[in-house]
């Protein structure tokens, strides 16, 4: 049986989340990290989508993406695909890095439910961000090495 499509809606806010397999860890390194990023920016750029604010934790991550277009299925294809051809071919395995698909919660559409469950969802996303301070330093060297 098929899986059900997503329906996705031009402007749309999503959370996107996408967990290891086996719930193991899925960035190793601070390279790890800026490559992703690096996918995200790129994916970004190709499919005009706007990333309102991310995290990245070991085993899984959290986006809050708006997509002009509706388009989130492809984005979500470059960044996993991508991503996940890299891990792979650097430390030498083959396989799943993610476990099943990405989850997405629709938070809304701009004449939708209104800005505030936007805010609400970013905020969400940065407590999950300053509940660990060492990963939040991390990320925002990675940030400083992006922005040169």
């Amino acid at each position: 049986m098929a899986r059900p499509l997503r329906i996705t809606y031009p402007g749309a806010f999503y959370h996107v989340t996408a967990r290891g397999n086996e719930r193991k860890a899925v960035f190793k390194s601070t390279g790890d990290r800026e490559k992703f990023l690096e996918y995200l920016a790129t994916a970004s750029q190709r499919y005009d989508a706007v990333v309102h604010a991310y995290c990245l934790m070991n085993n899984h991550y959290h986006l809050l993406l708006q997509t002009p277009v509706a388009n989130l299925p492809q984005i979500m294809r470059h960044i996993n695909g991508a991503y996940t051809t890299y891990f792979n071919v650097t430390r030498t395995r083959c396989g799943h890095l993610f476990q099943g698909r990405y989850k997405l919660k629709e938070i809304g559409v701009y004449f939708g439910i209104g800005e505030s469950a936007v805010c609400q969802a970013g905020r969400r996303v940065e407590k999950r961000m300053k509940m660990d301070r060492r990963l939040n330093k991390q990320i925002e060297a990675l940030e400083k090495r992006i922005n040169k």
